[in-house]
């Protein structure tokens, strides 16, 4: 899974591009730089679109100039150009991409399957069920599930997420692809855990294991009460970068939330905020820190030290 949330992604560049333009409108050199940042990689042309859209939504805004879209070439990605994360939630997705069959937005939502599974989905996941005589699947396109799986040993319930397929009889889990590595938590019972390219691994209740770049070297031991936790409406963390704690509070809040500071990138959170208040959490994150919050538009909030 790539990380969206890196201060050197094509997603904060892309940002950081488009605020500049708004700071210095038509500007023959920077109208240049720009279009030779969206020539190195035709990843950079599809952040540069995202932005553009999300930025357009904004009525109080001025239009972006039009701008080229360049030929396909690959070209070495020179150096960073900003220190600023974007942390982005479901409002640039939800644009580019096709409607699952199931989907909350910014909030929790929880569904009962015909055979009486239920799913959780934690705010700004999507995904999609088949129903078989012989066989349960679940698609996670996007985000993270809690299930309680139904016991039916006749057809083992399978969710595939990224490069991972989970299967199990009856059992609860977690599956969360929105870490910077796919993972597994397992709250009850036992699951297997298959990877596109490798071995089975078996995980029992109160196992975790972090997926994409590793195997069994990743299993470890998990709390089974924290499994989930946003399912009582509470974010807990302890010692967790800045970033991080943005990202998941970005679940639950619409529009961008863009952190311009690489000091304020590097500090560190411990606390239990409400996540039914998303913006009031935000305020008791950052408070610490002094920290300045802008809220350009509804789809744009800035903070910087």
């Amino acid at each position: 899974m790539t990380e969206p949330y890196a201060k050197d992604s094509p997603d904060a560049a892309a940002a950081d591009w488009l605020l500049r333009q708004q700071q210095v409108p038509d500007d023959p050199a920077l109208d240049a730089e720009l279009q030779q940042w969206l020539q190195q990689d035709p990843s950079h042309w599809r952040s540069w679109q995202r932005a553009q859209q999300v930025w357009h939504l904004t009525a109080s805004l001025t239009p972006l100039p039009r701008t080229n879209k360049p030929r396909q070439r690959r070209w070495r990605y020179p150096s960073a150009l900003a220190a600023s994360v974007l942390l982005s939630t479901v409002i640039g997705h939800s644009l580019l991409h096709k409607h699952p069959q199931y989907r909350s937005d910014n909030q929790p939502e929880q569904i009962t399957l015909t055979d009486g599974t239920r799913v959780f989905m934690d705010a700004g996941t999507e995904l999609d069920v088949s129903m078989a005589n012989d066989s349960r699947h679940l698609d996670l396109h996007k985000g993270r599930v809690f299930l309680q799986v139904s016991p039916d040993a006749s057809r083992p319930f399978q969710v595939f997420a990224d490069d991972l397929t989970v299967t199990v009889t009856g059992t609860a889990f977690l599956v969360d692809t929105d870490s910077r590595r796919s993972a597994v938590q397992v709250r009850e019972g036992q699951v297997r855990v298959a990877y596109s390219d490798g071995p089975e691994v078996v995980l029992n209740a109160g196992q975790q294991l972090a997926a994409n770049d590793c195997r069994n070297d990743c299993i470890s031991a998990v709390d089974s009460t924290h499994i989930a936790e946003w399912q009582t409406g509470y974010l807990t963390v302890q010692d967790q970068p800045l970033t991080s704690v943005l990202v998941e509070l970005g679940r639950y809040r619409s529009g961008y939330l863009w952190l311009r500071s690489p000091e304020l990138a590097q500090k560190r959170v411990t606390g239990r905020f409400k996540l039914d208040t998303p913006d009031a959490a935000l305020r008791a994150v950052l408070g610490p820190y002094n920290a300045r919050i802008n809220s350009v538009s509804p789809w744009l909030t800035i903070i910087s030290d």
